[in-house]
């Protein structure tokens, strides 16, 4: 059904379309988006530590749909990790998580998380880490298994610091 790939220049204008597509579902809601930033954030896609989570057409002749899009690094994004006592590389980092409104029922967010903490593993790398902005967002992690490092202020909202250990990675 999905495959992960390494993301390509290529894949630039098909990430910020699925980008655009989750800001819309946030804003039909009345949620605050990423739309002002799809562009920068599908770039990322040229600089080789952008990951896709696609559909897996198999032997036909359709085109792949990209479902998501994750950034993976070796070290924190966030300053709050050494703060934390975390900045150590014995963990794989996620950032600029996306997936398409459309596939939410497959919960491909899960996919992603679950991939990378076992490549994280197959490094021999103990945890995942990942910084979240909100309440909703951090309790979605929860679900995943991530439990909550630290706590931040962040332009009258909360940024969590999360992490979950490698080796529960199903």
């Amino acid at each position: 059904m999905f495959r992960m790939r390494k993301a390509t220049a290529d894949d630039t204008p098909a990430v910020a379309d699925m980008i655009r597509a989750r800001c819309s579902w946030l804003e039909h809601r009345g949620l605050p988006s990423l739309r002002e930033d799809a562009d920068d954030l599908a770039g990322q896609a040229r600089h080789g530590f952008m990951w896709l989570l696609c559909t897996d057409p198999g032997n036909s002749a359709e085109p792949e749909d990209v479902v998501g899009c994750t950034t993976v690094l070796d070290r924190p994004t966030t300053e709050g990790w050494a703060e934390a006592g975390r900045a150590g590389d014995d963990a794989l980092h996620l950032f600029s998580t996306v997936t398409h409104p459309e596939y939410r029922g497959l919960r491909p967010g899960a996919v992603i998380s679950r991939w990378v903490a076992r490549q994280a593993a197959h490094q021999g790398r103990a945890w995942l880490r990942l910084s979240c902005v909100g309440p909703e967002l951090a309790r979605y992690y929860r679900d995943q298994g991530f439990e909550t490092v630290r706590e931040l202020p962040d332009g009258g909202d909360t940024l969590f610091l999360m992490e979950r250990r490698t080796v529960d990675a199903p």
